[in-house]
C-alpha cells in the first residue's frame, strides 16, 4: 500500500472480519489522511456484504457470476473471470437464493447469469431461481 499510495480504501468486511484498528491503520497510508478516505463495505452476512459491494460498483450488468459462499474456491477462482469481464460477482446458498442476492439481482437486470461450480455447490433449484432473474 505504501507503493501503490492510494487516495482510497475500501476494508470490505465487518468489523469481526477486519478489526476497526486495522481501519485506523489503513487511514495512515492514503495519500489523504482524511477520515472518508478508508471507506468500510459490509452487511451481516457475507451475501450482504457480496452484494453491497456489487452494488457500490455496478448500476446494471449484461452478466453477472454466481457462486456459493460455501465452496470457496469456486468464488475464488471465478474472481479474476468475473473481473476481467467487468461483471460482478454474487454469491449464493447451495440449496437457497438469500433475499441479499436476490435484490442484487434485480438490480443489475443481467441478460446472462454464470454460475460457478457443480449441482453439489449450487443446487438445480437455485439455478432455476437464479433463471427468473436474466431479462
Amino acid at each position: 500500500l505504501r507503493v501503490l499510495n492510494p487516495s482510497r480504501i475500501v476494508v470490505v468486511g465487518g468489523p469481526n472480519a477486519v478489526n476497526e484498528s486495522v481501519k485506523v491503520q489503513l487511514q495512515q497510508l492514503t495519500r489523504s489522511k482524511s477520515v472518508s478516505s478508508v471507506d468500510r463495505l459490509w452487511d451481516q452476512t457475507l451475501y450482504g456484504t457480496a452484494a453491497n459491494v456489487v452494488k457500490s460498483q455496478f448500476a446494471t450488468a449484461e452478466t453477472v457470476y454466481v457462486a456459493s459462499a460455501h465452496n470457496f474456491p469456486d468464488a475464488l477462482a471465478a474472481g479474476p473471470v468475473a473481473a476481467r469481464e467487468g461483471a460482478p460477482l454474487l454469491l449464493v446458498w447451495q440449496d437457497q437464493l438469500p433475499a441479499e442476492t436476490a435484490d442484487a439481482l434485480r438490480v443489475l437486470n443481467p441478460s446472462r447469469i454464470v454460475v460457478v461450480g457443480g449441482p453439489n455447490a449450487v443446487s438445480e433449484d437455485v439455478l432455476a431461481s437464479l433463471q427468473s432473474y436474466v431479462r
